[in-house]
């Protein structure tokens, strides 16, 4: 049972959405006073963060998908298209400060 705890929350200590809810309460607790617009603001940050991060995946597969249509006499090549949007996907959900991990 201990093995299975500490494999759960190692997995979701890594996620992306999980750090955004811990900056989000973190920021919440060190406020005086917490309106209801701000707790608003974070779950739509929240919402932004996880679904940007399936968007921009969902973006990325339809131009790799797109591009690897033409390769069609060096057919070698498809495999570098699919690794390259991929990592370009993360690295531009980094840049966007996205889900990453979903994109």
């Amino acid at each position: 049972m201990m093995l299975w705890a500490c494999f759960l929350s190692k997995s979701h200590e890594n996620h992306v959405s999980v750090w955004v809810l811990y900056s989000m309460f973190a920021f919440l607790a060190n406020m005086p006073v917490v309106n209801f617009i701000d707790v608003v603001l974070g779950v739509a940050r929240f919402l932004v963060v996880g679904v940007g991060g399936v968007l921009f995946g969902l973006l990325f597969g339809f131009v790799v998908a797109f591009t690897s249509c033409f390769p069609n006499r060096v057919r070698e090549i498809e495999p570098l298209f699919v690794f390259m949007f991929s990592y370009l996907a993360y690295l531009v959900a980094e840049l966007f400060a996205i889900s990453s991990v979903m994109a």
